[in-house]
């Protein structure tokens, strides 16, 4: 005969807990049964303690690895230290690559970019996209935006938009987690975990990096306007030298030298000073060419003379400065454009120069062939 007592047994699962009389039938007896009951509990007690006792050891191990984690992202010298800080705090081996995508939004908080500011790689699958990348908003922007951190185990039964499911299909992503990075109302970016290989979220996992994230976007943001801070103080130490030597200058191929030595950007071959030339009735006459320097060694007079109507894009200038990567993909008039194409003028900066808000002059860097200029580099032109 058999008795069959059930118990709850290890990780909680049903069990059964079976004793058997060999040989012969008997009648289990209520004094049998209760006495076998009571050794039935202390032994699923001790399955449970078992349970208890390796849930603290997770439990352990978790805080530890976050506490190291933490450490490191204060620690952290910059965000790629910080990106490599939230992956060591997870153990999760089928990640093979983070990416920190950095936003960059106007006065009123709309986005107008989004650039990669830092990554991590495990060595195995496909790098991530260097620093320095641009993800189109127009793709990513809803993506990317979010209140609270997503993740997903299969990339091909997940709601997404078709475009941005093809481009991490194209990108060999099959699981990713998104970890918004907020500080008080502001989103400043996201950090991207990805997985060539389908990979399952736990539920250590979805516990963990939450908090290391909210560490991080605090990280970042002090960061960033640590970065900020630096690049103003060197800004401002420029201006002060530049303009002491501003007011050394006896001519105005020393203000042209001060250009190619301080503020020159990198893909520029000349630099121009033009003078500009108004009749009586103050209409704008002529431009002036009064300072001039090739770094290619091509000579062009000082004085030479250019008539507005030869370029009128001069007429169109605001205050901001106009810059051209490719003349023939650029909109301007006809009459500007093959004046620029005369004086191999293919790709350039303009800097309007103005004297009580009047139009007084033009500060030109111009290239013979098609050429970026960065923003940092016009800035540092208008200052």
């Amino acid at each position: 005969s058999t008795l069959v007592l059930s118990i709850p047994g290890k990780h909680s699962l049903p069990s059964l807990l079976v004793f058997d009389q060999v040989g012969s039938n008997r009648v289990w007896q209520i004094e049998e049964v209760n006495v076998l009951r009571v050794g039935a509990d202390s032994i699923a007690n001790t399955f449970v303690r078992e349970d208890l006792l390796g849930q603290l050891q997770v439990s352990l191990d978790e805080t530890e690895n976050l506490y190291k984690a933490s450490n490191r992202l204060a620690s952290a010298n910059d965000m790629q230290d910080m990106v490599a800080a939230v992956i060591s705090g997870v153990r999760a081996p089928d990640i093979n690559r983070a990416i920190l995508m950095m936003f960059e939004q106007d006065n009123y908080g709309k986005l107008n970019a989004i650039r990669v500011g830092a990554n991590w790689y495990s060595g195995r699958g496909a790098p991530p996209p260097p620093v320095g990348v641009e993800f189109p908003p127009a793709l990513f922007e809803n993506f990317f935006q979010s209140q609270t951190p997503i993740f997903i185990d299969d990339i091909l039964k997940a709601d997404l938009e078709p475009p941005v499911r093809a481009t991490l299909i194209e990108r060999k992503v099959q699981s990713l987690a998104l970890l918004p990075l907020w500080t008080g109302k502001r989103q400043v970016g996201v950090l991207m975990l990805q997985a060539e290989a389908r990979h399952h979220f736990t539920g250590r996992e979805i516990r963990t990096y939450p908090p290391l994230a909210d560490q991080m976007a605090v990280a970042v943001d002090n960061q960033t306007l640590f970065e900020q801070t630096q690049k103003a103080l060197s800004e401002t130490e420029l201006l002060y030298n530049i303009s002491n030597l501003v007011a050394q200058a006896n001519d105005a191929q020393d203000m042209i030298s001060l250009v190619i030595n301080h503020v020159m950007p990198k893909n520029a071959e000349r630099v121009s000073l033009f003078q500009i030339n108004s009749d009586s009735k103050g209409e704008l006459q002529d431009l002036e060419l009064i300072g001039w320097q090739d770094l290619r060694g091509n000579f062009e007079r000082i004085g030479a003379r250019l008539s507005i109507d030869a370029i009128p894009m001069v007429k169109s200038l605001t205050d901001e400065p106009i810059v051209i990567r490719d003349i023939q993909a650029y909109g301007i008039d006809p009459a500007s454009r093959q004046t620029l194409q005369n004086y191999q003028s293919i790709s350039g900066c303009y800097i309007p120069l103005r004297t009580s808000g009047r139009l007084t002059g033009i500060l030109s860097v111009t290239s013979s062939q098609p050429a970026e200029y960065e923003p940092e580099e016009t800035h540092l032109l208008q200052i």
